[in-house]
């Protein structure tokens, strides 16, 4: 496999979605899914620094990728919760 950034031979997968313990914890083995991982070389991923902005997700978008491969959901985090019910009340009032 190639790595996606540079071309030259994957060694290493990318987490477009971060794998970390909170992470893990809300969303557990959907993590390691294939929609959520990107073939890269050592030297992209080393640092970050070389990944481009659009393999590195926040949660909704990990969420919308998820629902767009038929995944079902749980809340996900108490962030992300929050922020929906932030988004669907400033919906409401801009509709009255």
């Amino acid at each position: 496999m190639r790595c996606v950034i540079c071309g030259s031979m994957a060694t290493q997968r990318h987490h477009c979605f971060a794998n970390t313990k909170m992470n893990r914890r809300n969303y557990d083995w959907l993590i390691d899914e294939e929609f959520n991982i990107e073939p890269v070389c050592a030297d992209c991923h080393s640092s970050h620094a070389k990944i481009p902005p659009c393999l590195i997700w926040n949660e909704e978008k990990f969420r919308d990728e998820a629902l767009k491969h038929n995944y079902s959901l749980l809340a996900g985090s108490k962030v992300f919760q929050f922020k929906e019910r932030m988004r669907l009340l400033h919906e409401t009032n801009d509709n009255m």
